[in-house]
């Protein structure tokens, strides 16, 4: 028989849940639910000492709370928050890196307010869209299964438009869907991408196969209706990473364009670039204000992608470094560089966690490491190198707090944090650490 339950939410946490008490003292984690909330829950799941549930009525509401636009919300993953006030989220943001920097890291220190996006909607440059069984869309949260997309509040209007579009040709064109469970099939996803700059548009096909069937065909059929969108085809046989892989122009430019400030940036299809091109600009200011540059600093930009912060700081500095894994996010690095006429910037394709270095080498250090954070390898990496000053942007509270508790263990101090809200609507937060040398 199904536990139920009725609880008082107490407040929100991080991975997007909401915190509660059942009658029986046990804390539950709650899909659904904001703070100050009287709800019935449905329990999913009981550990020994936490359970997992969602809600099914909420018997008093926030008076936050507000009707979601999409009409997908609550069966789609791709956001949490959207039938609550955008204020309360970005208040609730910012006191959730507070709390997991104190409860991981024991950090206390005064967390800035979380920076607004300036599109509340709308504002994703990228989307990632999943083929499965007749369905093209997001997956559900904390789910396989696919939702069958027809709008999303979070992306350009047009990128579900022109995914629909290409669904439909490929059903026409009998291109079969790949099988998740099987292994067998051609289609896995389209990834729509775009420039907020310059409204460039690009498509990206990505299949199982290292060839797209009848990609002439479904080229031809897509530029009848977009006549001046770019196509890729990019070939992956792994599951767990959506782009990557060679890849493939069928129609257009190879990059897409990005004008930040009085920079220019090329972003190929397969490299990584920061999902909300408004909060990006933000974000690369305030790093380079964190790095506070100097004619005679040398900086080492640790995880680099297309060079974002190392194009945006060499200007200003003796000597920059960047060092990406990603051999085509390192040659678009590169031309990013030439484009801006930049002659004291490198870039590097090496894996940080192999790197040498001496101490003195570089006094100053600029890391946006993925969502797990830094390795042991790297943190000691760090502590060889002994920069006066670490500048880390972070898109994970939990691995941020476990790294700057290593860090501060190792002679430094977090003088500063501040969120920036790069996904409105989600739980997600983007996070920038500056670190002084104690």
């Amino acid at each position: 028989m199904t536990e139920e339950a009725e609880v008082f939410v107490e407040k929100l946490v991080a991975g997007g849940y909401a915190l509660a008490q059942l009658p029986d003292g046990m804390k539950i984690l709650l899909k659904g639910g904001y703070p100050e909330e009287f709800v019935r829950v449905r329990l999913t799941r009981r550990k020994s000492d936490l359970a997992f549930g969602e809600v099914t009525q909420v018997i008093s509401p926030s008076p936050f709370r507000v009707k979601p636009v999409c009409r997908h919300f609550g069966d789609c993953g791709g956001c949490q928050w959207q039938d609550y006030t955008y204020e309360e989220q970005l208040r609730w943001k910012q006191r959730i890196v507070e709390e997991q920097l104190q409860r991981i890291g024991g950090i206390t220190v005064d967390v800035g307010e979380t920076v607004p996006s300036p599109k509340k909607f709308h504002y994703r440059n990228i989307a990632e869209l999943t083929f499965s069984g007749k369905n093209l869309g997001f997956r559900r949260w904390r789910g396989h299964s696919v939702i069958d997309i027809h709008e999303c509040y979070l992306a350009p209007r047009r990128f579900t438009e022109i995914a629909r579009e290409i669904k439909s040709i490929v059903e026409l064109l009998e291109i079969p869907f790949y099988n998740w469970k099987s292994g067998s099939g051609v289609l896995k996803h389209v990834v729509m991408r775009a420039s907020s700059t310059t409204g460039e548009l690009m498509a990206i096909v990505v299949t199982k196969t290292e060839t797209l069937p009848k990609a002439k065909m479904l080229r031809n059929m897509l530029l009848k209706k977009y006549p001046d969108i770019y196509l890729v085809h990019v070939m992956n046989s792994r599951d767990a990473v959506v782009l990557r892989g060679p890849y493939r122009i069928l129609n257009g430019e190879g990059v897409l364009t990005e004008n930040m400030d009085w920079f220019t940036f090329q972003i190929p299809p397969t490299a990584f670039f920061q999902v909300n091109t408004e909060v990006a600009q933000l974000l690369a200011f305030h790093v380079f204000e964190e790095v506070a540059p100097s004619r005679n600093d040398r900086v080492l930009d640790l995880y680099s992608g297309v060079g974002l912060f190392a194009i945006n700081v060499a200007p200003h500095v003796k000597r920059c470094v960047g060092v990406e894994s990603s051999r085509v996010a390192v040659k678009a690095a590169k031309a990013n560089a030439n484009i801006n006429r930049l002659r004291n910037v490198e870039f590097v394709n090496a894996s940080v966690e192999e790197l040498n270095l001496n101490e003195g080498e570089f006094n100053k250090v600029i890391l946006d490491p993925p969502r797990q954070g830094l390795e042991k390898r790297v943190v000691e990496l760090l502590f060889t190198l002994n920069p006066e000053r670490i500048v880390y942007v972070s898109c994970d509270t939990a691995s941020l707090a476990r790294d700057l508790k290593r860090l501060v263990r190792g002679g430094y101090s977090v003088v500063r944090v501040k969120p920036f809200d790069m996904f409105p609507h989600t739980h997600h937060v983007e996070s920038v650490a500056t670190l002084v040398k104690k």
